[in-house]
Parts: C-alpha cells; structure tokens; sequence
C-alpha cells in the first residue's frame, strides 16, 4: 500500500484532490472537466476526485448551494485518471513480490471477481 501510495503522489502534473459530499446537484460537474465520482460511500454520500483547483470550487458551489461536503486529507486525487501514470510502475513493483497460496478467497473491489494465484500482481495492478 505504501509503494502504490507513493507511486500514485508522484509525477503527477496536476495537484490533485477529493471532496466527500451528500448530494450533486445536476449539471454541476459539467463544468470541471477533470472531477469524477470516484467512490460511493452511501446512498447518501459520494466520493468526488479531480484537479485540487476544481474541487476547490466545487466545493466552493456545493457550500453556497447548502450541501454538506467535506475535503478530505490526501496527497492526490486518488481512482481518478490523474493516477493512472502509477499502473505500470505498480505492476513492475509487483512481480518482484512472491505471492504465498491464498488461504482463503479474496475478490477484487473493482470487478468481485475472486483473486486467481497466478493473477494476483495484475488484479492488484
């Protein structure tokens, strides 16, 4: 995790962020070209990744609009492809790790495919 994080914080040509907030109003991320939905925490509460300067006024709109969002404490703006430069390096750092049996089953979060032994480097990729 510590390799994957670093990877990910460096050579990025953009300071990147994420925003938590209870709602997204519609139309409101056609503007910022860069700010995706990286996660779903609830039905109540999404995960907003992208260029720090535009969630820095996202964010700014939401709070003028009454919705609750909170930045939240990273190095970059992670699940975005503003970190897809670290995949490679990443899964370079990965064949050089030797990858003990699984003992029980593990599944992926992207995909809730199950771990292949043989696989797992480019699952974790």
């Amino acid at each position: 995790a510590r390799k994957r994080g670093e990877l990910m914080s460096t050579n990025t040509k953009e300071k990147g962020a994420m925003l938590a907030v209870t709602a997204i109003p519609i139309g409101i991320m056609d503007s910022f070209k860069s700010v995706i939905i990286a996660n779903y925490n609830s039905p109540e509460q999404f995960v907003l990744s992208g260029i720090a300067e535009e969630i820095n006024q996202l964010e700014s709109q939401l709070l003028q609009k009454k919705i609750a969002c909170q930045k939240l404490k990273v190095a970059t703006a992670f699940h975005s492809p503003l970190v897809s430069h670290s995949v490679v390096p990443f899964k370079q750092f990965l064949d050089t790790m030797t990858f003990h049996s699984l003992k029980i089953p593990v599944y992926a979060n992207q995909t809730a495919k199950r771990y292949e032994q043989n696989a797992i480097s480019e699952a974790l990729s």
